[in-house]
Order: C-alpha cells, then sequence, then structure tokens
C-alpha cells in the first residue's frame, strides 16, 4: 500500500489564493515523504483547460518523484433534470481522460446531485436507483478504459453505509467500488467505521484516512461539530 496526500487537505489555503495545485505537488514531492498525491476537479484553473493543467502536473509529479494515486472529481449528476444529468454523466466520461492523461488508474466519484425539493421530502430508495444508473453509465466508459471508480461515502444524504453499499451492489461493475473515507461514517452518521471497513474490504478502490478532533460535550452522530 502506498500513501500519500489528498489535495483537499490544502482546501483553505487553495481557496483563499495563497498555493497552486503546482506548488502543492512540488511540496509534496520535495518536503514530505509521500508516494503519491490525488488532485480534485474544482482545483484547477478553470480559465485553462483542464487536459493541459494536467499534462503539466503530471510531468512535475514525475519530476518530483511522486505518482499520482487517484483522480478525485466534483461531481452534480442533476438526478431530477434530464438535460442537465446528460450534461453531468458526459462531464464524468470526459474527466476519465484527465484521469489518463495523470497517470492514475482510479477515479473517485461524489454522488451529489441537485434536489427538487427539501432533503426531507425525497424518496431516498428512489434517489438511489436514479444515482446508481448514472453512476452505472460513468463505470462502463471507464471499464473501457481500464479505469476503476471509487464511490466516495459523503453526504448526510447519501453517505450511511447501508446506501453507499446498496448502490454499489445495483451499479454492479467489475471496476465499480468504493472510495473508503472510513471516518464519514463514524462522524457524520455515528455509524462504526470499523465494521464499515471490514464490510467494504473486498470493494474498496481507494482510500481517504483523516482523525478526528472527539468533543467531550456531543457525541457522533448527534449533529454538526466544529473540528478545531
Amino acid at each position: 500500500m502506498k500513501a500519500g496526500v489528498c489535495s483537499y487537505c490544502f482546501n483553505a489555503m487553495l481557496t483563499k489564493n495563497e498555493i497552486t495545485l503546482m506548488e502543492i505537488v512540488s511540496f509534496v514531492g520535495k518536503e514530505t515523504e509521500a508516494d503519491c498525491f490525488e488532485p480534485l476537479t474544482r482545483f484547477w484553473d478553470d480559465k485553462r483547460d483542464e487536459f493541459e493543467q494536467a499534462r503539466e502536473l503530471a510531468d512535475l509529479a514525475k519530476d518530483v518523484g511522486i505518482e499520482i494515486s487517484c483522480y478525485a472529481q466534483d461531481n452534480n449528476f442533476h438526478l431530477y433534470d434530464e438535460a442537465m444529468n446528460r450534461k453531468g454523466i458526459e462531464e464524468s466520461i470526459r474527466r476519465l481522460e484527465t484521469a489518463k492523461i495523470l497517470g492514475t488508474d482510479t477515479v473517485r466519484l461524489d454522488p451529489r446531485t441537485s434536489l427538487p425539493e427539501s432533503p426531507d421530502d425525497v424518496d431516498v430508495d428512489d434517489l438511489i436507483e436514479r444515482m446508481a444508473k448514472s453512476l452505472a453509465e460513468v463505470a462502463d466508459a471507464a471499464l473501457a478504459m481500464n479505469i476503476q471508480i471509487g464511490l466516495e461515502n459523503h453526504g448526510r444524504l447519501l453517505g450511511r453505509i447501508g446506501t453507499t453499499k446498496r448502490i454499489i451492489d445495483l451499479v454492479n461493475r467489475p471496476n465499480f467500488g468504493i472510495n473508503l473515507d472510513f471516518t464519514n461514517f463514524r462522524h457524520v452518521f455515528g455509524e462504526d467505521h470499523i465494521e464499515a471497513a471490514k464490510l467494504f474490504a473486498p470493494q474498496t478502490r481507494h482510500v481517504h484516512a483523516k482523525d478526528f478532533y472527539k468533543r467531550a460535550d456531543k457525541p457522533d452522530g448527534s449533529g454538526w461539530n466544529e473540528i478545531p
């Protein structure tokens, strides 16, 4: 197993334009013992071509001696708008080529969608089926490119153990599994992240690991926690 650094670790600095992805890659390669790095789509310069930036980042990573472990995508599959749903699927498929340029065979997808109403009023079973259909199409395109897809267990609507497992089972593709961010299960829902890791081990394509400051005044899963 190889250990690396995710670009989201630098989220605060990136959103304030205090650092660039290229500077992060240089830092990770030269100043840490990491084996690899994971870029996230939101941190590209939206005024420049994504493929061009990916080539530059891949070249720099090679120069500083690290690999690209995974290409993490921000996604909105717009499940309740047919035209926007098609656009979201095609964008995810197009970005598979970015992964190839980066030199990785692993892509992380975040199962998000705009909703027509309040989350409390959504038919979650219907939402899961819609999401699985979109993800299956992306997975099929990825399979043809020898790319594996890891579903992020993230968000308060589709991030529970049972929900994540249901989506993976419905997609039912050999290259489709989970990007296991195991502490999300514990921190967001109070679910047993150890048991989750055991359950998803055969379907794990990529792993995000982080530690959390545990507050004594609010148990896990009971509400929103502020992390210092």
